[in-house]
């Protein structure tokens, strides 16, 4: 059954989003859980690509989008991307980024155990 609750620009984010995972985020997903840590150039990248601070106002710096839905879809893909066959995976609220000050945190750092990838929401159906 095909979900109704996106729009055209809604599935063209996702496409957005999923080519920065692609390129800027897969390649570097293993050596980021052995540091520890998100790189800097990870978050840079992300801003450029407007996917952080969806729903801040324009004139400090965000979307100004304050469609959840949106955020849905980058918590959506960030999901598949980190743990497409898994279910069972850790869960984390702050694996989709928002802003500088809420990094993703490796899924050692939100407790989980090393084999399981940080996730922000269950798969979608």
């Amino acid at each position: 059954m095909k979900r109704q609750l996106y729009t055209e620009d809604h599935e063209a984010f996702r496409a957005v989003v999923r080519t920065f995972l692609e390129k800027e985020v897969l390649p570097h997903y293993a050596q980021w859980e052995k540091d520890g840590i998100v790189s800097r150039e990870a978050w840079l990248a992300a801003g450029r690509q407007g996917l952080l601070g969806l729903a801040v106002e324009e004139e400090h710096g965000g979307g100004g989008n304050p469609d959840f839905r949106y955020a849905s879809v980058l918590a959506e893909e960030f999901t598949r991307a980190a743990a497409p066959d898994s279910p069972s995976a850790c869960t984390t609220t702050s694996s989709a980024p928002t802003s500088p000050s809420s990094p993703p945190r490796s899924s050692a750092a939100a407790g989980c155990p090393a084999s399981a990838p940080a996730r922000s929401s269950p798969p979608s159906r």
